[in-house]
């Protein structure tokens, strides 16, 4: 401390002078000065070479290292323990030089794991394009054959949608439906990767010397491969496929001959592959290609499926209902209105929730069945024609469908789209809600529209000046940006034009008025009717209740002590909604008079309103915004 440190010449400190005594100190005085500690470097390097040797001597020791061996550079491999079974330790995306042995003995032969070399060579770096973020591609002129199977990130997806490759399908008469026999094993394996597919049998130790099924790159291995086969003896304008599914489509049947001809080269040339002949059609004019049937330039369900979905009974479980909307959502595209319809089904499958199969749920269930039954019938997408893009929301679903003009110049249905609208989604302004409903539907048809023009028809008349208002915020914002992308123009369509899209937002659900009957019990409204004071001349008693008929309907009169428990409940009850809400939600079921001002005022005076809801008001104009004028006097 300081006041130890700096005696006096009688040899104490002021302090101990004061004291009389001598002061204990945590700190000793400083007898000697410190001398400057030089670093030996060797010393240093000599230390770090040793802890590097005993890092490998242990690795070698405890994870089983044989031999060396040098390896391809760049080569994706991945890193195990063998203590634990597949667990990864790191991915390494440089090249090898250790190889490391490691599983059961029967294995040992076979299954090698690898660790990076300690030193990277820059001479030894491959060229590669990264345009999938994870995955790495050889270069153009490199060898077009498998991948390692055993790589430590998965290969991107690259084979197409079941519905995409469906509607693909040229629109032409004549079409043959080719299958190939035991797809995967016409590719071959590389030698370095045949080890590593290698299994245990009572007669021994077997490995593939062909791509098996059971790996994870297998399927994006064979779809690359079958779509490049097309590509490079140009098929791809006559042909489509989806795994071994490969369809072919002709104008005339002496074009279809040369088609076939040309495939059966193909599959001559490219590793001898063969065809299944017992799954073959062809040269017909109506075809079943992946659950679908074409026929004539139109697209159906397959009459199969749509037997099994016809004989399905009400389901008695939620596992029961998912298959049945398993089913029924193969085929959404071709239902109008899909996700309005199945709006009760989708109540019963929320967590916590009971099925309680009420009639609501049972006319969904049959109109569901109807509507695949009597065969909806839907184009052919065909890229030389123009497409239109019909879109419209509500606060309960969003829908969108995709047209383009027949023979006969009259636009029909390419296909359909809809879905519920999310918690969040009811929230939005009803101009957010129908832009949002065009940014849904372009994700949705982005395969057939991107990079085409094309038009937008909306009853919204506000976003036909989307492209070109400015100083957009918020939402509206983001999802111009995300609309640049496409080369689109907006019309304008009056709602009752829009018949097909505007469907779900036209009128309000039954799901509003079949809960607004809870909002009282029977018995409380009579005993307040007896109560008060009503003029019974007006009204109406059915069951001993007063009621008021008015356009076909049998409103409940509410008397004065009963409106706000009313107003209450229905506020607390739907979350707390707005004025027009409150309106759509009682007055269907209750009645009063003034019910439409008593509403209005309950909801401006909510305090729970008032505290989380942000208040939607006119922008107040600042005096920067307003230009200056000069005068000259």
């Amino acid at each position: 401390m300081a006041y130890r440190a700096t005696p006096l010449e009688n040899g104490f400190s002021p302090s101990e002078l004061l004291m009389g005594r001598r002061i204990n100190t945590t700190l000793p005085v400083a007898k000697t000065q410190l001398q400057p500690y030089s670093v030996n470097k060797k010393v240093l390097e000599a230390k770090e070479e040793r802890r590097i040797e005993g890092q490998k001597t242990n690795y070698d020791k405890h994870h089983g290292v044989r031999n060396l061996d040098e390896l391809d550079p760049g080569q994706n491999v991945w890193i195990t323990d063998r203590r634990v079974t597949g667990k990864v330790l790191q991915k390494t995306p440089y090249p090898r030089s250790y190889l490391v042995q490691s599983g059961r003995r029967v294995y040992r032969r076979n299954r090698k794991h690898l660790i990076p070399s300690p030193d990277f060579h820059p001479e030894h770096e491959t060229e590669v394009d990264s345009d999938v973020a994870g995955y790495q591609h050889p270069p153009a002129d490199a060898d077009p054959g498998c991948p390692p199977l055993m790589s430590s990130s998965q290969s991107p997806k690259t084979y197409p949608e079941r519905a995409s490759s469906s509607t693909e399908a040229s629109p032409d008469p004549y079409v043959t439906r080719s299958d190939l026999a035991s797809g995967y094993w016409h590719i071959p394996l590389h030698e370095k990767d045949k080890e590593k597919s290698a299994f245990v049998t009572n007669e021994g130790l077997y490995e593939f010397q062909v791509l098996p099924f059971c790996f994870r790159n297998a399927p994006a291995i064979f779809n690359r491969i079958i779509r490049r086969i097309l590509n490079k003896h140009k098929c791809s304008t006559f042909a489509c496929h989806y795994f071994d599914d490969i369809g072919i489509f002709s104008n005339s049947l002496e074009e279809h001959y040369a088609h076939l001809e040309q495939i059966f080269k193909i599959c001559e040339e490219e590793e001898n592959i063969k065809l299944k002949f017992s799954k073959c059609v062809f040269a017909k004019d109506k075809i079943n290609f992946l659950g679908y049937e074409i026929k004539e330039g139109c697209i159906t369900p397959d009459n199969h499926n749509l037997e099994s979905i016809k004989k399905l009974q009400p389901p008695k479980n939620v596992k029961q209902l998912q298959g049945f909307l398993g089913s029924v959502n193969a085929y959404n595209k071709f239902i109008d209105s899909y996700a309005k319809i199945r709006e009760p089904l989708n109540q019963l499958l929320k967590k916590d929730k009971q099925l309680h199969w009420t009639a609501e749920c049972q006319k969904a269930f049959e109109l569901l069945k109807n509507k695949l039954v009597t065969k909806p019938v839907l184009q052919l997408y065909d890229p030389k024609l123009p497409l239109h893009v019909f879109c419209d929301a509500s606060q309960v679903a969003i829908g969108a469908i995709l047209k383009q003009p027949d023979s006969s110049g009259n636009l029909h249905p390419v296909s359909y789209h809809s879905r519920t609208s999310r918690s969040y989604e009811k929230n939005y302004c009803i101009t957010e809600l129908k832009c949002l409903a065009i940014v849904d539907a372009l994700d949705k048809f982005y395969y057939y529209l991107h990079g085409k023009k094309f038009i937008i028809h909306t009853d919204h008349a506000t976003l036909v000046w989307l492209k070109n208002v400015k100083n957009l915020r918020g939402r509206l914002f983001c999802w111009s940006l995300k609309l640049s992308m496409f080369y689109y123009e907006v019309k304008y369509l009056n709602g009752k034009a829009n018949v097909e899209a505007d469907m779900l937002s036209r009128h309000p659900t039954a799901q509003y008025i079949q809960h607004s009957i809870h909002l009282l019990e029977l018995d409380e409204i009579k005993t307040h009717q007896n109560l008060d004071n009503l003029d019974n001349s007006k009204y109406k008693k059915i069951n001993d209740v007063l009621v008021l008929k008015k356009k076909n309907l049998f409103k409940i009169v509410v008397p004065f002590s009963l409106r706000r428990k009313v107003l209450q409940n229905a506020h607390e009850q739907f979350g707390y909604p707005g004025t027009q809400k409150m309106i759509n939600l009682i007055t269907p079921q209750y009645y009063w008079l003034h019910i439409n001002q008593d509403i209005s005022v309950f909801v401006k005076h909510c305090n729970v309103c008032q505290l989380n809801k942000k208040k939607r008001q006119k922008k107040i104009w600042s005096f920067t915004d307003c230009a200056t004028h000069r005068s000259t006097f």
